[in-house]
């Protein structure tokens, strides 16, 4: 699986910096999707409500997001 994380600071909610995830699957296309990120880092539960928890494994994986 490929993913990549962007902080996109053009658009701001509130001051916080939404982040634009896109994953691609072996055979499959690209997908994105924007995200805030939560209080508890890139590791908090509620971003499966967002993200396919393979996503949130990889990005935490390949960009050692457990932290804020």
């Amino acid at each position: 699986m490929k993913v990549f994380a962007s902080p996109n600071t053009e658009i701001m909610l509130g001051g916080a910096i939404l982040w634009e995830i896109s994953w691609q699957r072996k055979g499959e296309d690209m997908f994105s999707q924007l995200v805030q990120l939560p209080p508890s880092g890139w590791g908090d539960p509620i971003l499966q409500e967002f993200l396919p928890e393979d996503v949130i494994e990889a990005l935490i994986t390949k960009y050692g997001l457990n932290e804020k």
